[in-house]
C-alpha cells in the first residue's frame, strides 16, 4: 500500500473533488495529505435539532461532554483501487475533540464524509463553516477491489436515526472524575462514622 504524495494530491485533485477541485487552494495540499472543510449540517447532542450553518451563521460550539455529527463541504469521490483514512485537524484534537466514528473510507465510495465526535476537553470547541477541519490520507490498493456500493455512500444530509442515539447531553470526564470523587470523599466520611458506631456497639455489648 502505498500512500498518496503531495504531488498525486496536486495530479489528482479533480478526480476525488469532481465538484470542487477548482475552489481548493495549493495550501490546503499538506504534506501528502489534503485538508477538508466544514460543511453546512451540524448535529450537536445537547441542542437536540440539526443546525443549518450559512455565511451569516458560521459558527458551531461544541460544550464539553458533547456528541457531535458533522459532514464535509467537500463531496469526495474515493477511486476503486485506493482507500482512505480521516482525520480531525490537530488544532481541534488538542483542544480535546475527538473523532470516534471510523477512520478509513472504502474504495469506490462516493459522497460527503460524516464524522461522529466528542468533546473530552474542559472547553468550548469552536467550529467554522468552510473552515479547513478535517484531514484526509489516501494510498493506492494493489490490484483494486470489486465493485460493492455501501448504504452509507452517496451521502449527503445527516439522517434522523444518526442524531437520534446521541440526544442528550454526554458527562465531561473532567467533570466525570470530580463527580467520582465526591462520591469517594462521601463514602470514606460516612464508612468513617459507621465503623465508629459499629464499635461504639461492640464495645458496649463486650461489657
Amino acid at each position: 500500500m502505498t500512500y498518496w504524495s503531495t504531488k498525486d494530491f496536486r495530479e489528482k485533485l479533480r478526480i476525488i473533488l469532481p465538484d470542487d477541485h477548482a475552489s481548493i487552494s495549493d495550501d490546503r495540499i499538506r504534506e501528502s495529505s489534503l485538508e477538508l472543510s466544514l460543511g453546512e449540517e451540524v448535529f450537536i447532542s445537547s441542542q437536540k435539532s440539526l443546525k443549518r450553518l450559512s455565511k451569516d451563521n458560521d459558527i458551531v460550539k461544541i460544550r464539553p461532554g458533547d456528541f457531535g455529527l458533522l459532514m464535509t463541504d467537500e463531496w469526495i469521490n474515493i477511486p476503486m483501487d485506493c482507500m482512505a483514512f480521516i482525520s480531525i485537524k490537530s488544532k481541534h484534537k488538542l483542544s480535546g475533540l475527538i473523532n470516534i466514528s471510523g477512520f478509513h473510507v472504502d474504495p469506490g465510495f462516493s459522497g460527503k464524509l460524516k464524522f461522529s465526535v466528542y468533546n473530552a476537553g474542559t472547553t468550548e470547541v469552536i467550529l467554522r463553516y468552510k473552515d479547513p477541519t478535517f484531514i484526509i490520507f489516501i494510498a493506492d490498493v494493489n490490484e483494486g477491489v470489486e465493485s460493492k456500493e455501501g448504504k452509507h455512500w452517496r451521502q449527503k444530509h445527516i439522517e434522523p436515526e444518526e442524531m437520534m442515539p446521541l440526544l442528550g447531553t454526554g458527562i465531561p470526564f473532567h467533570d466525570l472524575a470530580r463527580r467520582l470523587g465526591n462520591v469517594e470523599t462521601m463514602v470514606k466520611i460516612y464508612g468513617g462514622i459507621l465503623v465508629a458506631i459499629f464499635i461504639l456497639l461492640l464495645t458496649r455489648i463486650l461489657r
